[in-house]
């Protein structure tokens, strides 16, 4: 098969040395590029006593190259707001490795022309300085530690045996400590000029740019770049079949919910075929597959007997291999039902291949299918950068598909009109067989005493028994799709206000409520909407607490009208909509979004939210059911611990802020969490209705009048804040605690608070000071000391009920170590304090900061905040003079910040969790 045409507004070309590039236009976000580099080289290249050096390499990109010696690299960036870790970044695979700069600002072509360079030197000029690399050790050992989860532990020990017969089983990306401590400096140079070479490499640039000049810059600057005269010969490495069910039973002190993987693998879509039109069926097929298991999935768990809390199924990559795929079905079952959870996942299985999916499944599937690419269609009129690159680096990297949009619509549209289900059922039938070749099951538990982890046999026999029952098809449930029996009288509206400085205009309706909207061409292919009141919490007493926890994830899922929730999915099948309530501290709101197609469907739901909430205690018991299986594990997790100690310690052992529990879960009751519903959001006067997006006047108004103004309002005096008593430590306190842990790691938290009144000025020299301690630690403890692989600091303003700040710097660290990182998180306080802020911090910040802020511009979600931000805190204007206040900031007023705000008031938490 011939490939498709390759999208057109995409220069794409091979340089004679090998490299490809890819190069494109795009203005969302104006004044950015992207530069990217993807290497077709991961771990699975290195030998055994190399495990770790491709991971290790990528570290090295960032520690001295040609162009760039020392920090240099991160200080360029970080001088033209590029910030570390956010915008400048890479990751590690088993196959590959992507180094990414985002956001480039494109108004100085300097800032081209250094990118670049930075490309350049990262694909072929980096120094490799022994020091360097000894300094790096430290860090990439502390990104081990931290990333040691219970997950990552049991691959560590089962990949050989999920992975049997493959190099892909001795390969995870961060490889072994033992090598990443002791490996020569040349080791690791004769890695990077082994397989660091320009057939192996693909150069991504797109942006608000001149093509035809990047183009010819990328051909003089990379294709000097030499191609070696005997190259290591590259390969992809497979995975092969298993005859006999490959069985893993694993369990670890800090697994905190049981889980059970059913893989069925198969093989993968030869890559010379990724890019023809054989691709589109098998795309369409799988993602048809995933949405019916889906379906029935839904329909298993409502029932309350089930074994499991979750179902789920995908068909994607083998655990780390791109070589082979697997159909995966995931159970999480409930406590002491693991053997009837997976039995039943099995059935289910059978029951698909053995009769398949009936029309009336794929009719649904196709509906919401077709639905979903007419959305995406909307959306890539105001197609993100981001989502570009990531097309053409999987196109270099995988040779997927790259044609253009439009035409991958039309394909995918066709191909579900053309395909019919039985060919659907065949590919199900074909890759699942008689589940007796290519079977893994992967079963994971909580390593506790009250736990049952069942031996590796019993599933053995499940496999077989399960085989031999007499499995009846199964019985699709239909619904009516007819959201409201009878449409409400409509209201009128009462006045229309012009817009006021954000862009809003208001409409006040007959019964009193307030809709803001504001139309942007952002995004079109949605409209987010926030209905908001004061209130939340603050206003229940202490006894409605419970319910309170549970409310967002309750009703959060909770059903409308006559449907419950299962129900309700299956009559908006196709459309676009999603909706939710959720109460806070001080606040309640219902929040949303939908196309501007579903528009009407959208308002319907948001008038049944307030006028008739299904009594849906189904979907209650299965919320408390995962509930109830999270906490009963949730003190295992070390995180946990530390968050809990957290929720204790900042709010001053408040017993409005306390730790959810099993014990308090069991006064949790639906008919009290409704009783909040009921009083929170039981009178719509209290709201008011804020729409952001592709908003069209004219149907805002109609709606409006229909689905808001005729909601029944009781005039009452408008709430505020309740001063409920809630409030951070005073004076400066110490808390070291010890949990245990499979690997030892301490986590510090040093927290500031104190009063802080907001203006503009206020919030940017805060959020500036932040920032800078982030920078300043970034050089300190990891760069200079090597004491962690991440820190991170950060200031939030809060009103509480009144105006304070609360400042936070966090770290995971080596034990012994966590003393010193402490120490030097404190000398960072003081030395601005004392001396305020170097001018290359500074102006690194600022210009972050307005980099952030110019894209924000263009996001709907940040001019929703904004809006609701004034109504929720009484005016506040977070948005008139904030650019003109964040360009004035100086050393002063970020030293006067932290010495007199900070320091001052002597509200510090050093809060350490240490391995017992």
């Amino acid at each position: 098969m011939q490939p498709l045409p390759f999208d057109t507004a995409v220069v794409k070309g091979t340089l004679p040395n090998g490299m490809t590039y890819y190069i494109q236009h795009n203005d969302n976000p104006r004044n950015r590029a992207y530069f990217y580099i993807a290497q077709k080289v991961g771990a699975v290249q290195e030998e055994e006593n190399q495990r770790g050096l491709a991971h290790f390499l990528e570290h090295m990109c960032f520690n001295g190259s040609e162009h760039f010696p020392g920090n240099a690299l991160i200080q360029y960036c970080q001088r033209i707001g590029i910030q570390f870790g956010a915008d400048l970044n890479a990751y590690t695979a088993a196959d590959r490795t992507v180094y990414n700069i985002n956001n480039v600002p494109t108004t100085d072509e300097k800032n081209l022309d250094s990118c670049l360079l930075i490309l350049y030197d990262w694909s072929h000029a980096l120094t490799l300085d022994p020091k360097e690399i000894d300094k790096e050790r430290g860090v990439i050992h502390e990104e081990w530690r931290m990333r040691s989860s219970a997950m990552m532990r049991i691959l560590e020990r089962q990949l050989p045996t999920l992975m049997a017969g493959s190099k892909y089983g001795n390969r995870l990306p961060i490889g072994l400590m033992s090598v990443v401590d002791n490996f020569k400096p040349e080791a690791l140079r004769a890695y990077y000029e082994k397989w660091y070479r320009p057939d192996l490499q693909g150069i991504v640039i797109i942006g608000d740019f001149d093509v035809k000049q990047m183009e010819q810059k990328v051909k003089t600057l990379f294709g000097k770049i030499p191609t070696p005269k005997t190259p290591s010969k590259f390969e992809y490495y497979p995975v092969p079949d298993n005859a006999q069910p490959i069985i893993v039973v694993d369990k670890d002190k800090e697994v905190t919910t049981p889980n059970i993987e059913i893989a069925i693998k198969h093989d993968v879509l030869p890559r010379e075929l990724r890019s023809t039109a054989a691709v589109v069926p098998m795309n369409y097929i799988t993602t048809i597959l995933s949405q019916m298991f889906s379906y029935r999935f839904d329909d298993l768990l409502q029932n309350p007997d089930a074994p499991y809390n979750a179902l789920d199924m995908s068909d994607e990559d083998y655990i780390l291999a791109t070589t082979k795929k697997a159909l995966t079905f995931d159970v999480t079952p409930k406590d002491g039902k693991s053997e009837e959870a997976t039995a039943d996942m099995l059935r289910e299985i059978i029951r698909a291949v053995k009769y398949g999916f009936t029309d009336a499944e794929y009719e649904r599937a196709k509906t919401q299918y077709l639905s979903n690419w007419d959305q995406a269609r909307e959306a890539r009129k105001k197609v993100k950068t981001g989502q570009l690159v990531n097309e053409c680096v999987n196109n270099f990297l995988d040779n997927e598909l790259k044609t253009s949009f439009e035409m991958r619509y039309q394909l995918y549209k066709q191909m579900a009109k053309m395909i019919p289900l039985n060919i659907v059922n065949t590919y199900l039938q074909k890759i699942v067989g008689k589940l007796d070749t290519n079977v893994v099951i992967l079963a994971t538990y909580p390593e506790r005493e009250n736990v049952t982890v069942p031996e590796k046999d019993v599933f053995e026999k499940l496999l077989t028994q399960v085989k031999t029952e007499d499995i009846k098809p199964y019985e699709v449930k239909t619904v009516n799709t007819k959201l409201l029996e009878n449409e409400p009288q409509a209201g009128t509206i009462k006045k229309e206000l012009p817009a006021d400085n954000m862009g809003y205009k208001t409409i006040v309706l007959s019964n009193g409520i307030k809709v803001l909207y504001k139309s942007t061409d952002f995004d079109e292919s949605k409209i987010i909407m926030s209905a908001v009141s004061k209130g939340g919490t603050s206003e229940l007493p202490l006894k409605e607490l419970d319910n309170a926890q549970m409310f967002n994830d309750v009703m959060g899922n909770n059903g409308l009208g006559q449907f419950n929730s299962n129900d309700l999915r299956k009559a908006l099948t196709g459309r676009q909509v999603s909706i939710a309530p959720q109460i806070r501290h001080y606040t309640e709101s219902i929040n949303g979004k939908s196309s501007p197609k579903d528009f009407r469907t959208f308002m319907q739901l948001v008038h049944l939210y307030f006028t008739q909430l299904n009594n849906d205690t189904l979907n209650y018991r299965n919320v408390l059911k995962n509930e109830e299986q999270e906490l009963a594990n949730r003190a295992a997790n070390p995180q946990s611990a530390l968050q809990d100690s957290a929720t204790i310690r900042f709010r001053d052992n408040n017993p409005r802020q306390q730790p959810f529990t099993l014990e308090r879960l069991k006064n949790v009751s639906y008919e009290g969490i409704r009783k909040i519903y009921q009083e929170r959001f039981g009178n719509a006067n209290d709201f008011t209705f804020i729409f952001t997006g592709n908003v069209n006047a004219d149907s805002i108004r109609t709606f409006a009048k229909l689905y808001l103004a005729s909601l029944p309002v009781q005039k009452s005096k408008p709430e505020n804040y309740k001063n409920d008593g809630l409030t951070f430590w005073k004076g400066m306190q110490q808390c070291r605690f010890n949990k245990k842990m499979e690997t030892p790691m301490a986590i510090m938290v040093q927290a500031w608070n104190g009063k802080y009144p907001y203006s503009v000025k206020n919030d940017a020299v805060s959020e500036a000071a932040g920032r800078v301690l982030d920078e300043m630690y970034l050089q300190t403890v990891r760069e200079k000391y090597s004491l962690v692989y991440s820190i991170n600091s950060d200031v939030t303003l809060l009103n509480d009920p009144n105006p304070i700040f609360l400042l936070e710097t966090a770290c995971p660290v080596k034990p012994e170590k966590c003393d010193s990182a402490l120490l030097l998180v404190d000398e960072g306080m003081k030395n601005i304090a004392d001396h305020g802020v170097g001018q290359e911090y500074l102006s690194k910040v600022k210009e972050q900061m307005l980099k952030i802020y110019e894209n924000n511009l263009r996001e709907n979600n940040f001019w929703q905040h904004l809006q609701e931000d004034k109504i929720l805190q009484n005016g506040r204007d977070g948005y008139t003079g904030y650019k003109e206040a964040l360009q004035s900031i100086t050393s002063d007023d970020i030293q006067k910040f932290i010495r007199d705000i900070v320091i001052k008031q002597q509200n510090r938490m050093n809060l350490i969790m240490l391995p017992q």
